[in-house]
């Protein structure tokens, strides 16, 4: 099951601003892309690419298979980009957002506020007995 482009940005957006976007468009799709060949097409060195691919494989969102070149002797690494993995990541994290934005609601139902009269901000109950009543962002 592919992952639209745009649910690939907001994936990056939420793990890391580090991970290259551009590397992961190039491979998301190939399954066993040469590392070498990521490098190249991006125009990075392997060692850039292979940061950005362990980057990703700490939230196990890809998945990889050694080989020894026959030709030259090294040890060459071929990434699959796991869609499956990705779209369950991002649900997940949708959920806990999802969560954390019902529990504020809930906090902000039950609990006294005052808010400014500029509506700069608003104070839990303590925050503003603590600060006179007393805005902290404009001063009214």
């Amino acid at each position: 099951m592919k992952l639209p482009d745009s649910l690939i940005h907001e994936l990056l957006k939420t793990l890391s601003k580090n991970i290259s976007l551009d590397l992961v468009l190039a491979f998301k799709d190939k399954p066993n892309m040469n590392e070498f060949k990521l490098a190249e097409k991006l125009g990075l060195t392997v060692n850039e690419v292979r940061h950005h691919l362990y980057k990703l494989g700490e939230f196990t969102l890809v998945s990889s298979i050694r080989k020894k070149d026959k030709k030259k002797g090294w040890h060459v690494s071929y990434w699959t980009f796991d869609n499956v993995k990705a779209r369950l990541f991002l649900i997940d994290r949708s959920k806990k957002k999802i969560s954390e934005l019902k529990t504020e609601i809930k906090k902000e139902n039950e609990g006294q506020y005052f808010l400014c009269p500029n509506k700069c901000m608003q104070m839990e109950q303590l925050a503003a007995l603590e600060n006179n009543f007393t805005c902290t962002e404009c001063g009214t």
